[in-house]
């Protein structure tokens, strides 16, 4: 029988996807994560780090 994901599990896997992304991605195409202007893609604890630091600053 397979669960249902609930939102937040999914989202969970789409990061952690996301996350273990190759830096090499960029090259061949698809979806990544990236820092501009500096045009950096970001992954691994690199990504954690930058999502937080992000998160962390005032709106």
């Amino acid at each position: 029988m397979t669960e249902k994901l609930t939102d937040t599990e999914r989202d969970a896997a789409r990061y952690r996807w996301l996350k273990s992304r190759d830096l090499d991605t960029i090259r061949r195409g698809g979806v990544f994560a990236g820092l501009t202007p500096e045009n950096v893609v970001l992954n691994g604890d690199d990504l954690d780090r930058r999502i937080d630091a992000e998160m962390s600053q005032p709106r």
